[in-house]
């Protein structure tokens, strides 16, 4: 990932998933965003997600357009695309359905036809004003070389113009279907106001309401899904961009750290690790063992046995080209 320079070029992009990676730990930053560094292991819950974000695509734009038997292989058929792009395995034999249930392509398939028949009657009136939008928009109003990217998942009208952000979830309560840490979880959001933000800076006629689309994954259940309507206030939004600001200012600092390490250094002297992170909600950290047994990972010209590289370039991922000149 290029550092920003007090000149226009090279540009720096930045989205909530590394912002968020860098209030976790700084070192978890560096090696995922700045040494393109993964697990070799399944990313069960990414995989899932990204192939369902690819089937709602097929839903949301062709709801109005196709006849429900069509929509339904269309959109099946882009989960399958990309669950095999994304690493999920072809052959789905019993062995593998029992390590990866509930996420498996026979899920989604259960989801998607209840799907359509819940949503039937609110995607019959809305009107899509586009699909998997990517977005780029200048954090700081004195510099053109720092950038908020993403994509939002849909800009539809459903009575107003409103973002439609797509989520899935195995967090389930016999009693409503979700669990209210999942439903919480909204409101304080900074993926949602980096989006509204990109909204109001970025579009003449924005959309100031977000509905969040949750979707249950589930081994039985599979008619489960809730619209979550979020709004912000514009000191809230004001907040939000004081605190990104913040933040990327200190991500922008540690790459000078980085740059002025002595090179006869044992350990890194930028990207702090944070250990309080080392355990989280969904078990250890993917980079757990690096940080135990590396104490200087900058000295790798390689990701170390157990891991890979996984190089994200936003312009190939959000197709920015579109939306902006090099």
């Amino acid at each position: 990932m290029p550092k920003p320079t007090e000149t226009s070029s090279p540009r720096f992009y930045i989205d909530n998933s590394m912002l968020s990676d860098y209030r976790k730990c700084h070192r978890y930053y560096y090696l995922r965003h700045v040494r393109d560094w993964t697990s070799s292991e399944e990313r069960k819950p990414l995989i899932f997600g990204a192939a369902w974000h690819a089937a709602m695509a097929i839903v949301w734009q062709g709801f109005n357009k196709l006849s429900e038997e069509k929509l339904l292989r269309l959109a099946f058929d882009a989960f399958q695309t990309k669950w095999v792009e994304e690493g999920g395995p072809e052959n789905m034999d019993l062995p593998t359905i029992e390590r990866w249930e509930p996420r498996t392509p026979m899920v989604a398939a259960e989801m998607l036809a209840n799907y359509v028949r819940d949503r039937g009657p609110m995607l019959s009136r809305m009107k899509v004003l586009s699909i998997e939008q990517p977005f780029a928009v200048p954090l700081f109003a004195d510099r053109d070389d720092i950038f908020l990217i993403g994509r939002k998942d849909a800009r539809v009208i459903i009575n107003e113009r409103t973002l439609i952000e797509h989520k899935t979830t195995t967090a389930y309560k016999k009693d409503g279907g979700f669990k209210s840490d999942f439903l919480d979880s909204f409101s304080p959001n900074s993926q949602l106001e980096g989006y509204l933000f990109s909204e109001l800076t970025g579009e003449k006629q924005p959309c100031k309401t977000i509905w969040v689309d949750a979707a249950l994954v589930h081994k039985q259940v599979h008619d489960k899904f809730k619209f979550i309507p979020i709004s912000y206030a514009t000191e809230a939004m004001d907040a939000w961009l004081w605190e990104t600001r913040d933040w990327v200012t200190r991500v922008l600092s540690e790459y000078e750290r980085m740059d002025e390490a002595p090179a006869e250094a044992t350990h890194m002297t930028s990207f702090p690790r944070n250990d309080w992170s080392c355990q989280g909600k969904y078990g250890a950290c993917q980079f757990l063992n690096i940080c135990r047994s590396i104490p200087n990972p900058s000295k790798l010209k390689a990701p170390p046995e157990g891991y890979v590289e996984d190089h994200w370039e936003p312009f190939d991922v959000l197709h920015l080209d579109k939306i902006m000149k090099r």
